[in-house]
């Protein structure tokens, strides 16, 4: 950290100083209710060797395109759509099997895991669901503010 800068909420000026600020606070002390939630999306996360990720830290991702016919690519889109994934997820995934490329075992775990929350999921509507969710943050933000004045 630059030591003519201050951090924002800790006003620490060294890593250290906004460690030891969050080894007595926690979020919910400095979260401003009047500015809007971030929006993020997970896509996947699961346990890694320490070792197996720093040698993927080494390693440059690399991007590769590949051209597909309109008709092949239409097709992609729509099966992507049907199992609620992204067309290049669904790209990649064939290509795997197609390649013969084994996944390991917790992919497939959380594969089957996946499959069972979209299935019990499918009878609700999306709009339905994300206004659940809403509501309940709503809820926690109402308890919050309640806590703080109260």
């Amino acid at each position: 950290m630059d030591a003519d800068k201050l951090s924002s909420l800790s006003q620490a000026d060294t890593d250290e100083g906004m460690g030891e600020f969050w080894d007595t606070h926690d979020f919910t002390e400095v979260d401003n209710l009047d500015l809007p939630d971030v929006k993020f999306t997970a896509v996947r996360a699961a346990p890694i060797e320490v070792e197996l990720f720093a040698a993927s830290e080494r390693q440059v991702p690399m991007i590769h395109s590949i051209s597909l016919s309109q008709e092949v690519y239409i097709l992609l889109q729509q099966r992507a759509q049907q199992a609620r994934t992204s067309p290049d997820a669904l790209a990649e995934d064939a290509l795997r099997r197609q390649l013969g490329l084994a996944e390991s075992s917790w992919q497939q775990a959380f594969d089957r895991l996946l499959a069972k929350v979209q299935a019990r999921s499918a009878g609700f509507d999306p709009a339905e669901i994300e206004a659940d969710i809403t509501a309940a943050a709503d809820e926690v933000k109402e308890l919050r503010r309640a806590r703080r004045a109260g």
